[in-house]
């Protein structure tokens, strides 16, 4: 299993919009251990390319993930996520550690 955690500094979750985070950290979980870690770049984050509605693309960027974790996410958003079969965690811990191993 894959858990994509939205990040902007590679140690805190987002507080924002989890569709605009700069990164993405994808935890890979194994036997309820973290197998591998991989840190991935959002495109579309930048404030030039940036659009509310962006989900199809970070679907597309976090296609093999099962979770999207972070600490605000769009309410149009959500129900794409759900008909992709991702869970969707909205979480207040702010470190990405935690979240993770928590």
């Amino acid at each position: 299993m894959k858990i994509a955690v939205g990040t902007d500094d590679k140690k805190k979750i987002r507080r924002g919009h989890f569709g605009e985070s700069q990164y993405y950290m994808i935890y890979e979980i194994l036997n309820g251990e973290i197998f591998s870690e991989e840190l991935r770049e959002n495109p579309f984050a930048s404030k030039e390319v940036h659009e509310h509605g962006q989900t199809k693309n970070i679907l597309d960027l976090l296609h093999d993930c099962q979770i999207f974790m972070g600490r605000s996410m769009g309410g149009k958003s959500l129900p794409k996520i759900a008909e992709k079969n991702i869970d969707a965690i909205i979480t207040t811990i702010e470190s990405i550690d935690e979240a993770v191993k928590y």
